[in-house]
């Protein structure tokens, strides 16, 4: 766990649940990648990839953020990404979306992603699944939302 000047867990090594206050504080002024986990308590495969989730979110750390956000409780901010079936998967930066699985390529390249091996990964048409792995272990590290918010947040 790193933990700040102000003696503030900057990274607690698990997804952080995400609400419409959270999900503000920590995506949108933040410049480090947060994967969203769009799930809901009802799904079987979701309540199945939590564990590799809550996994990848101790491994991750600090170069990219995980989240959970149940779009359920979150109706809205599901809506505001265009969920329409889970678990589903995004990868955002500032709070504005680079991905989802099955996003173009092309779409991917013409926003200038960054990072050269999430740009591997895409050399197929549509960008697997797979790759948010890939551009998750290139983020550069900055702080977290978890200071932004001045307290941890919970799963």
């Amino acid at each position: 766990m790193l933990i700040s000047r102000s003696q503030r867990a900057l990274f607690v090594g698990a997804p952080l649940a995400l609400n419409a206050d959270t999900f503000a504080a920590c995506a949108e002024p933040s410049d480090i990648p947060l994967l969203v986990d769009f799930w809901a308590p009802w799904c079987g495969p979701c309540r199945t990839m939590a564990p590799q989730f809550e996994a990848a979110a101790a491994q991750l750390e600090p170069r990219i953020r995980l989240g959970k956000l149940d779009s359920e409780a979150q109706p809205a901010l599901a809506a505001r990404f265009g969920i329409r079936s889970i678990p589903t998967l995004a990868l955002l930066r500032h709070g504005r979306e680079l991905a989802l699985p099955g996003t173009p390529r092309s779409r991917l390249m013409a926003r200038g992603h960054p990072e050269p091996l999430l740009q591997k990964a895409t050399t197929a048409r549509y960008l697997p699944s797979a790759a948010f792995n890939v551009a998750a272990r290139s983020a550069p590290a900055w702080r977290s939302c978890a200071s932004a918010t001045g307290r941890q947040v919970a799963t």
